[in-house]
């Protein structure tokens, strides 16, 4: 709802001749009605210097304490001048969309990590660090992400992953595991490559943006000849 000079208004006429009166370049209005114990939200975002209406949309709080973050998702709404339905992110779900809309809180993510491979067995006796570099891709759900990694390291890797997000918040620890196989280079003509379990621990920073840097701990072990075992410590970008 819009007020200017003790005038009210709900409509985009009127809006728009409050912006003119204003000089403004764009104009929010919005309103708040009561339907049972649910508040429902109304918002319009007009473009005043082009004398028309960007966005109109509502959004249903279930109760008061989820209005902060309806409030939320309005404004990243406005700012992005997308409907409501599209800022749906993590930590930004209302009550009545965790009931719902199940399939949007899905968010795809991919990313590309780098560190060090530290051999604790295996690897032809060599102890000695080595480069190493992954992609990986996937799906956030709730607080759980599933997806496949492919590395280099030692050879190459690729396995599915799993992992537990332990919150909601910028700082998210978070334990997982995964299983694949890895094809480890080896001088000698014994049997390199094999199935391997992965057992892993780290931290997501950022986990409320549309970007995350990524801090990540494995204990590998390949099942192969060798039996090669090690620790593998990356950081990186998730996007």
């Amino acid at each position: 709802m819009l007020q200017a000079g003790g005038k009210f208004c709900m409509d985009a006429e009127c809006a728009l001749e409050i912006g003119q009166e204003l000089n403004a370049i764009k104009v929010v209005s919005s309103s708040l009605s009561k339907l049972g114990k649910k508040i429902v939200v109304q918002f319009m975002l007009f473009d005043v210097e082009n004398n028309r209406t960007i966005l109109t949309d509502n959004v249903v709080s279930e109760n008061i304490d989820d209005l902060e973050m309806v409030i939320k998702r309005i404004s990243i709404s406005i700012a992005r001048e997308t409907p409501i339905e599209k800022s749906a992110e993590v930590g930004a779900i209302v009550k009545n969309e965790e009931k719902s809309l199940t399939r949007r809180q899905a968010k795809g993510f991919a990313g590309f990590s780098f560190g060090y491979l530290f051999p604790t067995e295996g690897y032809d006796g060599n102890t000695e660090e080595s480069f190493t570099a992954d992609f990986r891709t996937g799906y956030e759900i709730t607080n759980t992400a599933v997806g496949a990694l492919f590395a280099i390291r030692k050879g190459f890797a690729t396995n599915v992953y799993v992992s537990y997000l332990m919150t909601r918040k910028d700082i998210c620890p978070y334990l997982g595991g995964a299983l694949g196989f890895h094809w480890v280079n080896h001088d000698s003509g014994k049997r390199g490559d094999g199935f391997e379990l992965t057992a892993s621990t780290g931290l997501r920073l950022f986990r409320t943006y549309n970007f995350q840097v990524i801090i990540n701990l494995d204990y590998i072990h390949t099942f192969n000849d060798f039996n090669d075992q090690a620790i593998v410590l990356t950081i990186g970008l998730l996007k």
